[in-house]
């Protein structure tokens, strides 16, 4: 947790009494003058700023890059005063792809990781279980399913302490009886994700996680960190290719600068140092002649099977075509099968484990506390009994700390919807 500087999360450097110097592994620092502010840049990617009149009243100070100093002051006055304008800094975080507020999701934030599809983990009941780390995109895919990237209608963003996440799926993972595979899958790219790599050796320590595997555009990848994930513990890396033609690779990515080129390189690096799976989406009228394109490229790489995927629709998402029913797309498929001599559609079943209890059912009436908004305007997130409850019709009086009464609309595999009562 960031504000524990004498903690795993930051240290004070041994040194006088009355000069403290603060170092952190997830916080980086940017005085920045001409602002009289600041920036505090957490795991790469989220920022907030601090006024200088704000640490002027501590002492004296100076920065570094993963590091402030304090002199005048006792280490651990120092770290009392800064960690109070650490949490409160937290609270104004934004995401600097698409200026978004964003939620930072630690062990003292009161927010579970169970409960919502956004953020944390989603566990089936089968043996394949999601965990997600950030939401945020660099790419605009028009068949996004969920509406991330920077012209998301989403107002809200969030990330996740890696050594909560880890705890709580160590939790999960105690009930399970059979060996798991673990699907790096948020609701964007995790490849924005700084911790990603220890993430990955975290997890792959965890018993029964047999296989890890990532899910990415790959435009973020390169060599040096594929190496070090495969190093790590990553079993495969699934890539979502889905046009070879630049000015095709363009569109369905939703990127003017999109380089294809450089992904494919990437790809052909991942195929030398481990498994790589691609993973088209196939939109009618958009892709169809790419796909033989990507078959073969696949084939180049020494891949035995690509992973094509059915452009659905999705009521929040990205919908710029109507989908190709599923007999229609599983005919095409298997004749490019054919053709091709490649597997396209993986059919293999997925087994049953056990899921950690619900603690409501539909229809339930539970007291809850508001702890954020949610990813749309109306949206607010509620937690009972570790688990988190979305709320989907708020007027702007509900706001954070209010304890409310909720009604459980829809409760799946320990995702929960509910509605406020009275």
């Amino acid at each position: 947790m960031l504000s524990e500087p004498a903690q795993s999360e930051s240290e004070i450097a041994e040194g006088l009494p009355s000069r403290a110097r603060l170092e952190f592994k997830t916080l980086s620092f940017d005085d920045r003058p001409g602002d009289r502010t600041v920036r505090l840049t957490l795991l790469n990617l989220f920022y907030a700023d601090l006024a200088y009149a704000s640490l002027d009243k501590i002492s004296p100070w100076s920065v570094s890059p993963n590091a402030i100093e304090f002199s005048s002051v006792s280490k651990e006055s120092a770290g009392r005063k800064f960690n109070f304008l650490l949490a409160r800094s937290m609270l104004l975080l934004k995401n600097r792809i698409n200026d978004n507020p964003a939620v930072y999701v630690h062990k003292n934030s009161g927010i579970p990781l169970l409960g919502n599809l956004s953020f944390g983990i989603v566990d089936k009941g089968s043996t394949l279980l999601e965990i997600k780390p950030i939401t945020s995109c660099n790419a605009n895919c028009v068949f996004c399913s969920v509406d991330e990237g920077p012209s998301s209608k989403k107002i809200l963003d969030f990330v996740v302490e890696k050594d909560y996440l880890v705890e709580e799926l160590e939790k999960m993972m105690a009930v399970k009886d059979k060996d798991m595979t673990i699907y790096l899958n948020p609701q964007g790219d995790p490849t924005l994700y700084k911790d990603l790599v220890e993430l990955v050796a975290d997890v792959s320590r965890i018993p029964r996680a047999k296989d890890i595997v990532l899910i990415t555009n790959g435009m973020l990848l390169h060599p040096a960190i594929i190496d070090e994930l495969y190093r790590a513990g990553l079993s495969s890396i699934h890539v979502s290719l889905s046009a070879i033609d630049l000015e095709k690779a363009k569109l369905v990515m939703g990127i003017k600068g999109y380089d294809v080129e450089r992904v494919k390189k990437n790809i052909q690096h991942m195929a030398a140092k481990g498994d790589v799976l691609l993973t088209p989406v196939f939109v009618p009228g958009m892709n169809e002649e790419e796909l033989p394109k990507i078959i073969e490229f696949a084939k180049s790489i020494g891949c035995t099977s690509v992973g094509v995927q059915n452009f659905m629709t999705n009521p929040r998402g990205r919908n710029p075509v109507k989908p190709m029913p599923w007999e229609k797309f599983e005919e095409q498929m298997k004749l490019l099968e054919k053709r091709h001599g490649i597997t396209l559609l993986d059919s293999t079943p997925l087994g049953s484990t056990p899921e950690l209890p619900r603690p409501f059912k539909r229809d339930d009436v539970v007291s809850a506390t508001i702890v954020c908004q949610g990813r749309y305007p109306r949206e607010r997130i509620a937690a009972s009994q570790e688990r988190t409850i979305l709320l989907q019709s708020c007027d702007s009086t509900v706001a954070v700390g209010d304890k409310v009464s909720v009604r459980i609309r829809k409760s799946n595999h320990n995702i929960f919807v509910g509605e406020l009562v009275g």
